[in-house]
């Protein structure tokens, strides 16, 4: 299991699975180009959460990064990069979610991977993703 296949599962459930192209893997992100204006008019559309600060203070070249909202679990975050690009990653919950159990797992998640010096567990990440979309089947 890879975070390219559970990122755009999770795209795919959101009705964004043409918003992206040229797709750059990582082991717990990807990045890519966003394909027209889809993606952004989602964002707006249905008020996802800005960071606050600067967000290139987490991830490089980024100007501006969006949660989904809701206290959704997991959540996306899409960041703009100063180049055009999109850096794609999925949290256990989005920190600004609206809840204080978002808040907590969020925290959570970031200090054991700080502590641990791991990325997020893409297997874990689709058993998140099977709780809040249904578990896939494949023919």
């Amino acid at each position: 299991m890879t975070a390219r296949v559970n990122i755009l599962r999770a795209l795919r459930h959101l009705g964004l699975d043409n918003a992206i192209a040229d797709i750059v893997p990582a082991e717990d992100r990807i990045w890519a180009r966003p394909v027209g204006d889809a993606l952004l008019d989602h964002i707006q559309a249905h008020r996802w959460t800005k960071d606050p600060g600067d967000p290139s203070a987490l991830h490089s070249g980024a100007v501006s990064s969006y949660r989904e909202p809701g206290a959704v679990m997991p959540a996306l975050q899409v960041c703009w990069l100063v180049d055009g690009r999109v850096e794609i990653d999925l949290d256990f919950a989005a920190p600004l979610g609206g809840d204080l159990a978002s808040f907590v797992v969020h925290g959570a998640e970031v200090l054991w991977h700080w502590l641990r010096r791991t990325k997020t567990n893409q297997f874990r990440m689709a058993k998140a993703l099977d709780k809040r979309f249904g578990k896939e089947t494949t023919a």
